[in-house]
């Protein structure tokens, strides 16, 4: 089974400093920022499972409706906090044996780059494959059942950096913008490729 685990608990302070617009819940072609993202990953997994924050009710009821499982997360923020919440749903499944880590908020990923990430042939003792553009790393980061656990404790801000570090990956380099580029900013969703 092929999971994808996306971020959807982020506060995207960047985006609006009061907190009172989400980035993941803007649109883009009418559709939600998380939605769109989520779409990429839905089109190629077995599921995908969203990891949101209990008083973001609009984007978990889209997220559900666009076939995501949802997972609450609570106390302490952070994206690890985040992977670590994804990825013990994930650990219930035991047929598992990939998980596809992807941020909420990049919307111009497109499905292809996740067929390629997950068809990807990594050497042996390789264990995670990291999509590139233009030689910066990106998402979704491909990880192999056995380090579930370790994603599993994770906590506050810092990611998944250090499993990289341990654990030396496959970097594919693809052709695709969307697995770097994130939104940070209104500005973005109405730039000159904003709604491509």
């Amino acid at each position: 089974m092929k999971l994808g685990l996306l971020v959807a608990a982020g506060y995207g302070r960047r985006f609006d400093p009061s907190g009172s617009r989400s980035k993941l819940e803007a649109r883009l072609d009418s559709r939600m920022v998380a939605v769109r993202t989520a779409q990429a990953l839905l089109a190629h997994c077995d599921g995908v499972i969203a990891v949101v924050r209990p008083q973001s009710e609009a984007l978990a009821i889209e997220l559900a409706a666009a076939g995501c499982a949802i997972a609450p997360v609570t106390g302490e923020e952070g994206m690890g906090t985040s992977i670590a919440c994804g990825a013990r749903r994930a650990w219930d499944h035991p047929e598992l044996d990939t998980l596809l880590v992807q941020p909420a908020d990049m919307p111009w990923l497109e499905a292809l780059s996740v067929r390629q990430v997950l068809d990807a042939q990594a050497a042996d003792g390789q264990l995670i494959v990291v999509p590139t553009y233009r030689g910066q790393d990106g998402h979704p980061v491909r990880f192999d059942r056995s380090l579930v656990p370790e994603l599993m404790q994770l906590s506050g801000e810092r990611g998944a950096r250090r499993l990289l570090e341990r654990h030396p990956p496959l970097r594919l380099a693809l052709a695709d913008e969307g697995v770097v580029r994130d939104l940070d900013t209104p500005q973005d969703l109405t730039g000159p490729t904003g709604g491509r």
